[in-house]
């Protein structure tokens, strides 16, 4: 896994920050893959939110990194709130 351990450790509480008590999930294969180089972080967020409040904690999550000089390329989703086929994706990943 291509994560810091100082960068799990901001996104956990950014998330908590921003989603309240929620689960983390890296997925995808350009963090997954040690072997791969560049690309952005796919994060799934487990929360009981809504969807539009999900959109608003995404802007707090965001926030709190920005604030720590962590401007990074983020793909953020709500796992209850995606389709089968991500969900998948995001059931091969590594909780943080």
């Amino acid at each position: 896994m291509r994560l810091s351990p100082y960068l799990r450790k901001q996104f956990i509480e950014a998330s908590t920050e921003a989603f309240g008590e929620s689960k983390l999930i890296l997925f995808g294969s350009s963090r997954i893959d040690d072997t791969k180089k560049g690309g952005d972080f796919d994060i799934a967020v487990r929360s009981t939110i809504n969807r539009e409040a999900f959109t608003k904690a995404k802007v707090r999550f965001f926030k709190y990194l920005i604030l720590r000089d962590l401007d990074l390329p983020i793909d953020l989703v709500h796992y209850d709130l995606a389709n089968d086929l991500l969900k998948k994706e995001m059931d091969k990943g590594i909780k943080l």
